[in-house]
């Protein structure tokens, strides 16, 4: 499916800023970009971001 900015951002529970955000630091990719259209893939978008949160390391405390 398809989404916009706006659109992907309501189904991740985040801000569209953070869509923008994430693109521009190449964390996700629209799929169809043309002038001043951008759409994303939500499958591909929850699979980069399942990958991504897989190979973050939990952080330990030392005290």
């Amino acid at each position: 499916m398809k989404l916009t900015p706006q659109a992907l951002a309501e189904q991740l529970g985040v801000t569209k800023h953070t869509i923008y955000r994430w693109t521009r630091e190449g964390v996700i990719t629209p799929v169809v970009a043309e002038r001043s259209i951008t759409r994303f893939d939500l499958a591909e978008v929850m699979a980069t971001l399942k990958a991504r949160a897989k190979k973050k390391q939990p952080r330990a405390l030392v005290y």
